[in-house]
């Protein structure tokens, strides 16, 4: 399935932005500026082009959809209710929440569904590779919001609620793709390639970025409650989600689609949003840094068991 070769650009670009920290190549002030650049510009260049995309959903996208946000759902909620037990100052327990939940699905999730869709004994394999893109770009939209949500902390207001959910950047670059997708036109030739370019952009910088926390900061006191997200995020969420297709009978390609989605590693997105939205960034960094490695595990067990 290659699920080495996906992930190992992943640790080899976290640990360049840690080394150039180390060296004080790249300054604190600066991994503030190409966070900056990640969530404004490249990560909803990205969005919108994938959503752009993606055309026309099948029957099955909305099903699979219902399934990982069920089961997004139920680990928000328990990590909500965990975060009080960890010892983490108040502060720190909207990302804990977020990193709980907030999956990586477009650059772990789908290259490894593109790998391994061959090997599914039923089913269209790229017709599936499409619903599994339909999927990324909604779940993509949900998890935003409910980041968003989750970051906003007591702030319930209803003005600064909606206008903090409504108004990232990366929920409005998710759902004008997806609108633009479902009226069929194609994106200019000359705007796709500039969207192409600045979405190829937003993975690399937030790697990098994370690196640079990672080596600015002592991660070893929160190890446990960074154990406990990374539990949560490739272990609980993978196990709800299997429940779920179980109860509704889905075949084995779709369980594979919902599985591999559930058991990603946390988002890299959700390093750059604590930042932005004055969250626990380097908490964040560690986590989404361990639930990488660890869902090298969890991904083998989704495709091993699909």
């Amino acid at each position: 399935m290659h699920i080495v070769a996906v992930l190992a650009p992943v640790f080899l670009l976290i640990a360049l932005g840690a080394g150039l920290a180390a060296i004080h190549f790249l300054g604190r002030n600066f991994i503030g500026e190409l966070n900056k650049l990640a969530f404004w510009v490249a990560l909803p260049a990205l969005i919108f082009r994938a959503a752009a995309h993606a055309g026309h959903p099948p029957p099955i996208t909305l099903w699979l959809i219902g399934v990982i946000t069920a089961a997004t759902l139920a680990v928000l909620a328990g990590s909500a209710l965990l975060s009080r037990l960890t010892g983490l100052p108040a502060e720190s327990r909207p990302t804990f929440v977020a990193t709980a939940f907030f999956g990586n699905l477009a650059y772990i999730g789908i290259p490894i569904l593109a790998h391994s869709l061959g090997h599914v004994a039923l089913g269209d394999a790229p017709e599936l590779l499409a619903t599994a893109v339909l999927v990324m770009t909604a779940m993509t939209v949900i998890n935003n919001a409910l980041a968003a949500t989750t970051f906003q902390g007591r702030d319930l207001k209803p003005g600064p609620f909606v206008r903090r959910v409504l108004l990232n950047p990366l929920v409005i670059a998710g759902t004008l793709g997806l609108l633009y997708g479902l009226t069929g036109a194609a994106i200019p030739p000359a705007l796709d390639e500039v969207l192409r370019s600045l979405g190829g952009l937003a993975v690399p910088l937030s790697l990098l970025c994370i690196g640079g926390a990672l080596e600015m900061t002592p991660l070893t006191r929160r190890f446990g409650a960074i154990a406990f997200a990374t539990t949560l995020k490739v272990a609980a969420l993978p196990a709800v989600g299997w429940l779920l297709c179980r109860l509704l009978d889905l075949g084995p390609a779709d369980t594979r689609v919902a599985l591999v989605f559930c058991a990603c590693p946390t988002a890299v997105v959700a390093y750059t949003m604590a930042t932005q939205m004055r969250g626990d960034a380097p908490f964040a960094a560690g986590t989404i840094a361990v639930t990488t490695a660890a869902s090298v595990v969890s991904l083998a067990v989704v495709l091993a068991i699909t």
